[in-house]
């Protein structure tokens, strides 16, 4: 019987370790994408070996489908990768060049908005997709971009938010809910949208996801090494050991391993990687791990990534743990929301902010209890029923590692 591959990413919490492994398709696209050409038939076959619908395929394997398609063009006949893909995904032959189009037309749109903001003399720099795209990355151009990231000073916002109102771009208006109390946990960006709706814009103050505080050194060191861009060489970008670090931290970050987003952080931290000479690695080690104490999480990425590309699984659980369990993205919300709330109590520890941290509780709490209740008329604001697909289930992709035994 064939291995089947377990490739696997993990980090420390509170109580252990808790671990992300890939599904068969999420290994299948990436080795695909980053393996030899002689491989690339291999692993498309593999990715639809059990899908019967595109729609049945993991949200994490579409955002990198056009890359997979771009490369299974490039080394087979259309009459021979066409076969193996399932019914209502004819479109796939067109993903690259529409992907493509939309990147560049991305690109002159960051253009706009970068000049307004040297009109002002506020300084930016662009992150993650469009970043790789400033700089080059040819796999950049096949990368699935929902928005433009860009990052400020936060003594720039209210200049900042005047100048791309002036361009079209309105605040995303948050659900209700989430706008009557004041969220003690500032969001490290926020969000604008324009009437196209092709793209958002994402203003950050800084570049980790999270409170901004638990980043807030490293988005000071970022901004003094700053590079200009290959391609564009009057717009700045972050240096390359700086980029690494940041789709490290995104690839690990439990909301991105809630909602799916964690391969597309790997295939970054995977392209980045490879443009980087050993010098560059050693750099975002010791920065990481000065900045973030992530130095141990980014070799640990890079060992996975690179088992990926050369399709050797090397890179299980350590296995120093007494008990491993397995756990659905209901109970990861919940270590999430853990991990919330002591980041609430070192507030309170720290800052004093007794007051508005218990508003902030009771009102959440609140309003848990209320929004249940049963309304009448509701039934009249329901959608219509849609069609429902079958999606086939899956293993959870997560576990905790609990009780840490001896080495010896």
């Amino acid at each position: 019987m064939e291995k089947v591959n377990q490739f696997s990413i993990r980090q420390g919490v509170f109580f252990g370790e808790l671990s992300y492994t890939l599904g068969a398709e999420e290994a299948a696209i990436l080795q695909l994408i980053t393996g030899e050409n002689a491989n690339a038939l291999a692993q498309w076959e593999k990715l639809w070996s059990s899908i019967n619908d595109y729609e049945e395929l993991p949200f994490s394997c579409k955002e990198l489908m056009p890359s997979a398609v771009k490369k299974i063009q490039s080394n087979h006949a259309e009459a021979i990768w066409a076969k193996n893909i399932p019914g209502h995904a004819d479109f796939l032959s067109g993903l690259p060049r529409y992907t493509w189009t939309k990147n560049q037309y991305i690109i002159k749109q960051y253009q706009v908005i970068a000049a307004a903001l040297e009109n002002e003399q506020i300084e930016f720099l662009a992150l993650k997709g469009v970043c790789e795209m400033l700089d080059g990355n040819e796999l950049a151009l096949m990368r699935t971009s929902r928005d433009i990231d860009l990052l400020i000073h936060e003594k720039d916002w209210p200049t900042c938010q005047k100048v791309i109102s002036a361009l079209g771009w309105k605040r995303y208006l948050q659900p209700l809910h989430i706008r009557l109390v004041d969220n003690p946990i500032k969001p490290h960006a926020e969000t604008f949208q324009n009437a196209e709706r092709i793209f958002d814009l994402d203003i950050h103050f800084t570049v980790i996801p999270g409170p901004k505080s638990n980043s807030e050194r490293f988005t000071e060191s970022l901004w003094k090494r700053k590079v200009a861009a290959k391609n564009f060489p009057n717009l700045f970008i972050p240096c390359i050991s700086d980029r690494l670090i940041i789709s490290v931290a995104n690839a690990m970050g439990l909301h991105n391993w809630l909602h799916n987003h964690t391969t597309k952080y790997l295939f970054d931290s995977l392209a980045i990687s490879q443009r980087m000479n050993q010098a560059q690695i050693t750099q975002a080690l010791d920065d990481g791990e000065y900045d973030l104490q992530i130095g141990k999480q980014i070799k640990h990425v890079l060992e996975v990534v690179t088992q990926l590309s050369k399709n050797r699984d090397e890179a299980g659980p350590i296995g120093h743990y007494a008990y491993t369990k397995i756990v659905s993205k209901c109970i990861l919300t919940q270590i999430i929301r853990l991990q919330i709330l002591v980041t609430l109590g070192q507030m309170l520890l720290t800052q004093g902010e007794l007051i508005k941290i218990t508003k902030f509780i009771g009102y959440k709490f609140l309003y848990k209890i209320f929004i249940g209740l049963p309304l009448k008329g509701l039934a009249y604001f329901k959608s219509s029923p849609q069609k429902k697909i079958s999606i086939p289930k899956r293993h959870s992709q997560f576990s905790i590692q609990l009780f840490p035994r001896s080495r010896n």
